[in-house]
């Protein structure tokens, strides 16, 4: 949290903080140059710098510095690396990072109090970075004011450096533990800050200029639910909770310091996406008049099949006769060479089970039986042909049309039962000769119905039933809409002709 001090006791601050009064060096011909000359020369660009940055832009992350696991699993459980960026902290130093660091954070004096504790409890780590001034390139002192030491050296350079340290919250309390340094402490904001009216977040710095007492650690990022010798890695999303890790979170705790760039960008973003978010609904109005009927929109996709409608189900594809036209039998080829029979084949899309599938229930060939005298001139009986039902192996013209059919058991499933890719209905030579050869006399019509029974016909891959419904008569069957891949198990094929005579 941002803790902003508005007040007017500046002698109270430490030095590392402390800005002001700025006196500029006055050059003139013959004026002897000090070293406190040099030294107040930089003293005044540097402390006008921190002033520019601590007045004008603020403290927070600047860029980069991003949190991240180890590249070696072995190591997560003692290193974290922080990537290059810059910082800016409450007193206005520039913090930079210029290439990516791995620290080993069992080796802080926070993380090494709760080891040499034993401390198994849970707690919370900020993870953050703290400005520091290391002299440099010792050189000997030529002249010393004092005269007592020839050898005295006195650092050549002060290089401007960073601290990484680790701020732990202990689990009781949402305070930092005993354990750091007091300016460990992150800068705090008054709650009373964030919770004014818009239109005072200008004024309220009526009251002073920001200030902080200490150069402080800027946090980073925040490791939650940490113990010690957990592997600390990279957060996930949606976030884990697997026992021996702790997960970094580059976002809480993080105070951002926006460059002018990104604000532009920022600002760009709200123009064109508006700026408020949305408000309470209002009353309901008043309906108005009826609009003109609009233009037909374009077709939307396909929705999902309905309840029933299954994909990839057997159909029927081919058979030996024309619906509703003049016919004849085809002659199929029986397993003796030399002996053919008469009857009717219908061929599938895929192998069916030929067990089940026979004459009296399933297969069927109606013929209608004619009654001239009696009740019987009223009534139109249709009465099933004797047969039997055989597997067959069949070809087609191309376009749905059997041309030719063998009988073929020599396609099994693994348990022996038959399969195949058409079923015959075949007429013996006396059923032929009692009802075929007479029919279109005065007791036996010269049409044929064919019933197929679906329910009972089932695939050989996957046992569900065909869908056989003859929708519109057209091949391949199923009760679907035109085209459509999905379709529904089971249903009666019903098709009917008449025999030619030659």
């Amino acid at each position: 949290m941002t803790h902003h001090k508005h007040n007017d006791d500046a002698q109270g601050l430490c030095p590392a903080c402390e800005i002001g009064p700025f006196i500029r060096n006055n050059y003139f011909t013959g004026k002897l140059m000090l070293e406190r000359d040099f030294t107040d020369e930089q003293r005044y660009f540097i402390e006008k710098m921190r002033h520019h940055h601590q007045r004008l832009h603020g403290w927070g992350v600047v860029c980069g510095l991003k949190v991240k696991q180890h590249t070696n699993p072995a190591c997560r459980d003692r290193f974290i690396c922080i990537e290059p960026g810059t910082a800016i902290d409450c007193c206005g130093h520039e913090i930079v990072v210029r290439e990516k660091e791995c620290i080993d954070i069992t080796q802080l004096p926070s993380i090494k109090a709760l080891i040499d504790k034993r401390d198994n409890n849970p707690h919370t780590l900020q993870v953050c970075l703290r400005y520091r001034e290391c002299p440099t390139e010792e050189i000997p002192v030529l002249y010393d004011e004092c005269g007592c030491n020839d050898t005295r050296c006195a650092p050549n350079r002060i290089l401007e450096s960073y601290d990484v340290d680790v701020i732990v919250i202990s689990p009781a309390s949402d305070t930092p533990s005993d354990n750091t340094n007091d300016q460990n402490d992150a800068v705090e904001t008054d709650d009373k800050e964030h919770k004014q009216a818009c239109e005072e977040i200008l004024w309220f710095h009526l009251d002073g200029c920001p200030q902080c007492d200490t150069s402080h650690c800027v946090v980073l990022a925040t490791i939650e639910n940490y113990h010690v010798s957990d592997k600390i890695e990279d957060k996930t999303v949606p976030p884990s909770a697997l026992a021996g890790f702790a997960f970094i979170d580059n976002r809480k705790g993080r105070q951002l310091l926006p460059n002018t760039q990104v604000l532009l960008e920022l600002i760009k973003c709200l123009m064109q996406q508006g700026l408020g978010g949305t408000g309470t609904s209002g009353p309901t109005g008043a309906q108005g008049d009826r609009g003109p009927k609009g233009e037909t929109g374009e077709k939307g996709e396909a929705g999902p099949p309905g309840p029933g409608l299954e994909e990839n189900l057997v159909r029927i594809n081919a058979l030996s006769w024309m619906h509703n036209m003049d016919n004849e039998f085809l002659p199929v080829q029986l397993g003796n060479q030399e002996r053919r029979g008469r009857g009717i084949v219908i061929g599938f899309t895929d192998f069916v089970k030929v067990r089940g599938i026979d004459a009296d229930h399933v297969f069927q060939l109606l013929v209608e039986t004619v009654q001239e005298s009696g009740i019987g001139k009223f009534l139109r009986c249709r009465c099933p042909v004797r047969g039997k039902v055989i597997p067959v192996d069949y070809t087609d013209n191309g376009s749905g049309l059997i041309n030719f059919a063998e009988e073929d058991y020599s396609k099994q499933l693994p348990t022996g039962e038959t399969i195949a890719k058409g079923i015959a209905f075949v007429l013996d030579s006396e059923t032929w000769g009692a009802v075929i050869d007479r029919s279109g006399n005065d007791l036996i019509s010269p049409k044929f119905w064919v019933i197929l029974r679906g329910d009972f016909v089932l695939s050989s891959k996957d046992g569900r039933a065909i869908d056989a419904e003859f929708v519109r008569a057209e091949l391949p069957t199923g009760d679907r809409p035109q085209g459509s891949k999905h379709g529904i198990q089971g249903g009666t094929f019903e098709s009917w002709f008449s025999l030619a005579r030659r």
